[in-house]
């Protein structure tokens, strides 16, 4: 039987981070948790104040969620961070058009997704090019119809598979 690492995007417990990120860490660790996934300024903790925890507890950090400004208008500066703390991963957390937050979530368009999965693919050839991989981490937005037209049926068809890779939210789909 083969035995597989446990891993926890480190969103889920924000709050507690918050009140108390080494002790959380520990706990996270303790629990048996060995890989986390994490932004490079996880509530407020800077990227290589993180590394330095998650090296000392045994924890592998390899993967980041990044989106909003510093994806849509300086990704060549996120790919840099990542890389000087050993990130060999950036997914999207969210759509990155249209850019107002209450926008994304009254619904985006047709034309706003195919903004995003051009960006996707942008970012993506960046991401490759610095020996990095790119996904996008989906919400429940992806799913809801226009027309008949399933916005994630469109990115998987408009991103370029060499380049874009999905985190597939289970508790969304």
């Amino acid at each position: 039987q083969k035995s597989v690492p446990l891993g926890l995007q480190l969103y889920t417990v924000r709050q507690d981070l918050m009140k108390d990120y080494d002790g959380t860490m520990k706990k996270v660790r303790d629990i048996g948790i060995r890989h986390v996934q994490a932004n490079l300024t996880n509530s407020g903790k800077p990227a290589q104040d993180q590394k330095k925890l998650y090296d000392s507890l045994g924890i592998s950090w390899k993967s980041i969620h990044a989106g909003g400004n510093d994806l849509r208008d300086t990704p060549q500066a996120t790919i840099d961070q990542a890389k000087a703390v050993g990130i060999t991963n950036i997914t999207c957390s969210f759509p990155l058009y249209p850019a107002d937050r209450a926008t994304i979530m009254a619904g985006p368009t047709i034309d706003d997704w195919k903004k995003n999965a051009d960006a996707f693919n942008k970012i993506g050839g960046l991401c490759k090019a610095a020996g990095l991989s790119f996904a996008y981490h989906n919400h429940n937005l992806e799913f809801r119809k226009i027309g008949d037209v399933v916005p994630y049926d469109l990115l998987l068809k408009e991103t370029d598979p060499a380049l874009v890779q999905f985190e597939m939210d289970i508790g969304w789909v």
